[in-house]
């Protein structure tokens, strides 16, 4: 089936859920037992703001009920027949989805996490206001790496632990796919890691169905998308449980992605500018494995070209390709294609802080 692309709510709805947002938003800054909840999981006041996250608290301790109507809805009974039914906004932590791409500012998708004392035995954790659309949440859609998840609250925190780095797109549901216009960013993107919530193998002989059922899950997202591969956290089902386990989200993700994807134009701190158009001057020369040479140079020659230097990244660890104001990003984006991964663990495991196009030698070849 093709990515479905959702519609919008009606107008009015939109702006209910607008004034929603902001009015929880500011009942969310001034909270602050849940400002510590959601540092607990590790999303910050700055993430908070940024996300517009919020805290709906009822109105007189219970929760919010409006006419359908009233939000552009259609008119529901229930089951008696005669009774209509109300709009149910309940008390919890709020989630709003925006759509900018469709030209609207206001919030397509509110979804409400409920608290446990609020739950009764079988109840739903996360309701999804209704009138609320199918619109998919990504963090950072200028991105040319994204981290696939179910909820909202770990795509945030994903973001926010990487930067420009990766984006985070939260489905809301392990089976759920991807709206038309996250599936082309998806189609586009240098990496595409599939986070979705930890399942334990199962035993397909003891329960056949359910194996099946997660084969087809995981497998659809490597079947649609050549750069995607399953990347489960370390610990815990989800990046939430991984935070509060004390694993770093950001070496995680940077461990999924190929070695030279973290691509941004940057002045060194020390050295300035890099020059376009001619080899910068570094270290001694690297001597190269025989079996490596080849790519060395063509990598080399790329980055004499375009004033790139390999550098490590802040984190450590990975050697990232830097270039001056002038470099084109293109030129950057060129360096996951001319780096193996034997060059790139070969040239990790050296621990040089940076290597430049002359320590590598164009006439390695």
């Amino acid at each position: 089936m093709p990515p479905v692309r959702p519609g919008l709510p009606p107008v009015i709805g939109q702006q209910h859920a607008a004034e929603l947002v902001d009015w929880a938003h500011r009942q969310l800054l001034a909270n602050a037992e849940q400002l510590a909840y959601l540092a607990g999981r590790g999303i910050t006041e700055e993430s908070v703001r940024r996300f517009h996250l919020g805290w709906c608290p009822g109105e007189h301790g219970k929760d919010i009920y409006r006419p359908r109507e009233s939000w552009g809805l259609p008119t529901e009974m229930k089951d008696d027949g005669v009774t209509p039914k109300k709009l149910w906004i309940p008390r919890g932590l709020v989630i709003p989805v925006y759509a900018p791409a469709e030209g609207t500012a206001n919030p397509v998708r509110l979804r409400i996490r409920r608290p446990k004392e609020h739950l009764r035995e079988g109840d739903s954790k996360y309701i999804v206001v209704p009138g609320s659309t199918r619109h998919t949440l990504v963090t950072d859609p200028d991105a040319r790496a994204f981290v696939i998840v179910e909820a909202e609250l770990d795509a945030m925190l994903i973001s926010q632990s990487v930067g420009n780095l990766a984006g985070g797109i939260a489905l809301g549901s392990l089976a759920h796919k991807p709206d038309a216009n996250t599936d082309q960013m998806l189609t586009k993107a240098l990496a595409v890691l599939v986070a979705l919530d930890f399942e334990p193998p199962t035993d397909a002989d003891a329960d056949p169905k359910k194996a099946a059922k997660l084969r087809r899950i995981y497998g659809w997202w490597t079947e649609r998308y050549p750069r995607a591969e399953r990347w489960p956290v370390p610990v815990g089902k989800d990046p939430g449980d991984a935070y509060m386990a004390g694993c770093d989200i950001g070496v995680w993700v940077t461990a999924g992605l190929p070695p030279v994807l973290r691509l941004k134009v940057a002045e060194s701190a020390t050295d300035g500018p890099l020059p376009v158009g001619g080899a910068v001057q570094g270290g001694a020369r690297l001597e190269v494995p025989t079996s490596m040479r080849s790519a060395a140079a063509a990598l080399a020659r790329h980055m004499a070209t375009h004033g790139i230097a390999l550098r490590r990244g802040e984190s450590g660890g990975l050697l990232l390709p830097q270039g001056g104001p002038e470099t084109p990003a293109s030129a950057l984006e060129e360096m996951i294609f001319l780096v193996p991964d034997d060059l790139a663990a070969w040239l990790k495991d050296l621990g040089c802080d940076e290597v430049t196009a002359a320590m590598l030698g164009a006439d390695n070849a």
